[in-house]
């Protein structure tokens, strides 16, 4: 590693511990000229030492993201895939920075890539059943989030997970009791074969939801006086 390289790696080890220091205690303008300075180092690094570019680049994104300047680390990112395309940390910096950009089709989309490097990782598919949900693609945000709940029932997260697929099933119930009390086929249908009759309308309700829904419909009173029952 050149004597640059080494330079740049120590400023910005320094500087985000001091810029994160100075951000706590309230000097947000003393943190950001630190940052600043460090990304420029690294810029000039990664531009002369083309044998340590990928370690360069992922300082240089680190600082990026730290100092919330979301286009620039979409171009580190890129830059950083295309020497290593599984990169973990460039891609969740990108993801990051998609999201903070306002792109959550192409979000999501790195978030799967991370989901096939990281199957597991219960914090990455979080992440992707939430960007699911924002796209209104509520079954298959609901079908992400039962993986979290059900793979760390006991982790903190689990309980958003589990708050999420509340706030899905009553949302998606409350939308089929509308659309019942106006349509009468409708209504019969889900008398007659509910799994199959949300599964053609584009429904997904967890199983509990499914069974709040199936109590409602079986009681034979109008789905208009119904009201979406809280689903536990």
């Amino acid at each position: 590693m050149s004597r640059l390289s080494l330079e740049a790696k120590r400023t910005v080890e320094i500087a985000l511990g001091a810029a994160i220091a100075r951000r706590a205690g309230g000097d947000s303008q003393a943190a950001a000229q630190m940052l600043e300075a460090a990304a420029e180092l690294l810029q000039r690094a990664t531009e002369l030492d083309k044998a340590e570019r990928a370690a360069l680049l992922q300082s240089l994104l680190e600082v990026q993201v730290e100092m919330q300047k979301w286009d620039a680390a979409l171009n580190s990112s890129d830059e950083l895939l295309q020497l290593a395309p599984r990169h973990h940390f460039a891609l969740e910096a990108r993801a990051t920075a998609q999201l903070h950009s306002g792109r959550i089709d192409e979000a999501a989309q790195t978030l799967r890539a991370l989901l096939q490097i990281s199957p597991r990782d219960p914090l990455h598919r979080l992440k992707y059943a939430t960007l699911l949900q924002l796209q209104d693609k509520s079954g298959e945000a609901l079908r992400e989030f039962a993986r979290v709940a059900q793979s760390f029932p006991d982790a903190p997260f689990a309980s958003d997970a589990r708050d999420a697929i509340e706030m899905l099933d009553s949302m998606q119930i409350q939308q089929i009791l509308m659309r019942a009390s106006e349509q009468t086929y409708f209504r019969l249908e889900l008398q007659r074969e509910l799994d199959e009759t949300l599964a053609q309308h584009g429904f997904d309700l967890s199983e509990a939801g499914r069974e709040s829904l199936r109590h409602i419909v079986d009681d034979g009173r109008p789905p208009s006086e119904n009201i979406a029952p809280r689903v536990h």
